[in-house]
């Protein structure tokens, strides 16, 4: 969110109601890249993986409180400053090839084709 000078990672369905990324997306956030999963329990443990890489490697602390973020998600958030979303990408990308197939993911970044 280049306003507030802030990156969030996050998980949804695809089938979920309302939609979690066309409300980011009416509050101004930009998606950068999403990941398919066969499983939502595999989405969960990789968005963990970044919020503690985030928060115990980087020592990059929440950004946004829950009054600045209507539709919710505060606590996924981080600077833009400290968190470069190219690098969280790749970290994710390490975290998925890492586990042998647990997490089976498939990637498509936004504009590629």
């Amino acid at each position: 969110h280049e306003k507030k000078a802030a990156v969030k990672i996050g998980i949804t369905g695809v089938e979920a109601r309302p939609n979690r990324l066309r409300e980011h997306e009416k509050e101004g956030w930009e998606v950068f890249a999403t990941w398919e999963f066969k499983v939502g329990r595999q989405a969960e443990l990789v968005e963990k993986a970044v919020l503690e890489w985030w928060r115990g490697t980087l020592k990059v602390p929440q950004a946004l409180t829950r009054a600045e973020m209507r539709q919710r998600g505060e606590t996924e958030t981080a600077w833009m400053k400290d968190v470069d979303p190219i690098d969280t990408k790749r970290f994710v990308e390490e975290v998925l090839s890492g586990s042998e197939g647990a997490l089976e993911a498939s990637v498509r970044d936004l504009g590629a084709s």
